[in-house]
């Protein structure tokens, strides 16, 4: 029996609702993190003089380790690296953000 719809996974369905909104401003897969940082020097490239426009955006990890997270971020001072206040799951390089 054939499908109405295409099974996708809930990380896909809030990827897919923050583009078709506009709400997405980037979007990437970490190279490293922590409890309260992730670090993505490949596709976040907000330049520092900027920092405002990323602190108190929402960050969401909708694949990988931490998978379901979501932060508010607190700072940004240095390129690629976006901090949160409250510790959560450790992204990894499996680890995607929007």
């Amino acid at each position: 029996m054939a499908e109405a719809v295409a099974r996708r996974t809930a990380g896909q369905v809030v990827t897919d609702i923050a583009r078709l909104t506009g709400h997405l401003k980037n979007e990437g897969t970490a190279t490293a993190g922590t409890t309260t940082s992730l670090t993505d020097a490949t596709n976040q490239r907000t330049p520092t003089a900027q920092e405002k426009s990323v602190i108190g955006k929402y960050l969401y990890l909708p694949s990988g380790t931490g998978a379901g997270d979501s932060h508010e971020l607190s700072a940004y001072s240095t390129i690629g690296v976006m901090v949160w206040a409250v510790a959560g799951t450790a992204p990894t390089s499996t680890s995607t953000w929007l």
